[in-house]
Formats: structure tokens, C-alpha cells, sequence
């Protein structure tokens, strides 16, 4: 009678905490350089802030910091402009996504969303206007929104979604949603 060969019992490797991710997701996010990014309002077509007909916002920052950005209103037509020329922040997006993921209270993992074909782990918490500042220009310091992120394998951002009035003249069903690629 031949004896089996014991086989090695390894112990499972434990999931990290939404905590440890997000601290994976800080480092790895303010050292990235150039992405691109769309930026839309839900439900789809909403302005992306008061007062605009602007309904989205897609453009690319390469490794220089240069900022290009396409704008497409309420009647679909899609024109340039210059960076700062918006109510929205792009320069430096990295690091303005690791610090909003850095400011996230109590996060919590949320459902995980598929994005460009592949599972993303989702987290959730909620942040102050001031956290948001940078990329939402005129941003009430004190105000609370829910922010929910989704995060590839990498530690990088891949969307943000963040729900509420952070912006004087916001409606308080306000949701701006930043898909973010192109690494």
C-alpha cells in the first residue's frame, strides 16, 4: 500500500482592511504622473455644476503637468479649453485623488464595480469640502459628502464618485462621477 505525501497546509492570506487600502492607494496615486479622466454628473446629462451647460468633462494630464481638457454641454457639442478655466481641478490629479482618498472617514468596502472589463474593489466613506477642494473648485469647507472610490489590484483610483453638495450652488442630490485611466 503506497502512503500519500502530506501536503503542506498554508494559511490563507488575509484580506486587507479598506483602511490598508486606502493607504496603499495614497502612495500609489501621488506618484502617478499622467492619466485621463471623464468626468460626468448622474443621472446622465445632469450638469456637472450650476449654472454651466457643461455635462462633461474629458481630458488627459501628461507627465509635463500639461492639462488638456474637452468640454461637452447640453446640446452634445464638445469644445477645448484651458485648464482653470472650469470649476474643476485636474493639475495635479494624482495627488489631489490620493489626498481625497487620504481625508476618507470610517471607510467601509462597498460592492465592487466591473470597470473596463475587470473587477474593482469599491470603499466608501465620506469627506469634508475642504478634502475636496482641489478638485472641485469653490468647494464649502464644511460641507460632508459621501465619496465612494473603486481600486484595481495596482492601488490605483480607477473611479470616484462623489454624492452631495460640495459647491455653494449644488443641488443637495448632486453626484459627480471621475473615471480615471490611461496610466
Amino acid at each position: 500500500q503506497r502512503r500519500s505525501t502530506p501536503t503542506a497546509v498554508v494559511p490563507p492570506t488575509p484580506t486587507p482592511t479598506a483602511g490598508q487600502v486606502l493607504e496603499s492607494v495614497v502612495a500609489r496615486m501621488t506618484r502617478v504622473a499622467s492619466l485621463s479622466f471623464t468626468l460626468t454628473g448622474e443621472p446622465e446629462g445632469a450638469p456637472l455644476s450650476a449654472g454651466t451647460g457643461v455635462q462633461k468633462v474629458e481630458g488627459t494630464l501628461d507627465s509635463s503637468g500639461a492639462v488638456t481638457l474637452t468640454v461637452t454641454d447640453s446640446a452634445g457639442t464638445a469644445q477645448e479649453v484651458a485648464a482653470g478655466t472650469l470649476a474643476f481641478g485636474f493639475e495635479s490629479l494624482g495627488v489631489t485623488l490620493s489626498g481625497i482618498a487620504g481625508a476618507l472617514a470610517d471607510p467601509v468596502d462597498t460592492k465592487a464595480q466591473w470597470i473596463d472589463n475587470r473587477p474593482k474593489r469599491g470603499i466608501s466613506g465620506t469627506v469634508l469640502g475642504q478634502d475636496l477642494s482641489a478638485l472641485v473648485h469653490g468647494a464649502v469647507a464644511d460641507a460632508r459628502a459621501a465619496v465612494s472610490l473603486w481600486v484595481d489590484e495596482e492601488g490605483l483610483i480607477r473611479r470616484l464618485r462623489i454624492e452631495g453638495a460640495v459647491a455653494p450652488d449644488d443641488p443637495p442630490d448632486t453626484v459627480r462621477v471621475l473615471d480615471v485611466g490611461g496610466f
